[in-house]
């Protein structure tokens, strides 16, 4: 049973889903419809779907061990892609004079996924719960109430990536670190 919902907690903790729903809703919330679609296609097309095919790709030819890329050095090799993607974006999104909230977001993604790979080289940070804790910022000046709410999923789904054994307490705490930070330093950015 434990098993069971650590399962479900960490798939719906996953970045990938959860920075999507994410930047569909906000977008859609906040921007032009004009503006939004294109952004979500940037984020979802352009990053979110190429890092689902790599991993998948990885899993299948055996260059991965698992979904969530565990392994330490597999990882290293794997953040290649969604760091060059983000990059591609950022540039086009400043390119483009996008709204300062989007822009600045996506810098942050970038600016976790660049330090979660420098980290890595020590101990294999929790994605799942950085990018969710760093996720909460991005709600917060939308919902007060739903960014906390966002927040403190990142304690269960914290639980679910120990009991699953994808991470260590230290790795869970550097993730949640790593958001925190880059979290508070786009807070702090966009005033």
């Amino acid at each position: 049973m434990q098993q069971k919902l650590a399962h479900y907690i960490s798939n719906i903790g996953n970045p990938l889903f959860t920075i999507s729903v994410f930047a569909v809703i906000a977008l859609f919330m906040t921007e032009e419809p004009q503006t939004a679609l294109f952004a979500t296609l940037l984020i979802v097309g352009g990053v979110v779907i190429p890092i689902l095919i790599k991993s998948y790709r990885g899993v299948q030819k055996g260059t991965y061990t698992n979904y969530d890329i565990s392994n330490k050095k597999q990882r290293q090799s794997w953040y290649v892609l969604p760091t060059l993607l983000l990059s591609v974006i950022t540039i086009i999104l400043f390119l483009t004079d996008q709204s300062q909230p989007l822009r600045f977001g996506v810098l942050g993604a970038l600016v976790l996924f660049v330090l979660a790979q420098i980290v890595n080289i020590y101990i294999k940070t929790s994605l799942h719960v950085g990018f969710n804790t760093y996720l909460a910022f991005l709600v917060f000046p939308l919902s007060a109430l739903v960014g906390a709410g966002v927040l403190l999923f990142s304690i269960p789904l914290g639980w679910s990536r120990l009991v699953l054994k994808r991470h260590t307490w230290m790795e869970v705490v550097s993730g949640a670190a790593l958001g925190l930070v880059v979290g508070f330093g786009l807070l702090l950015g966009l005033k």
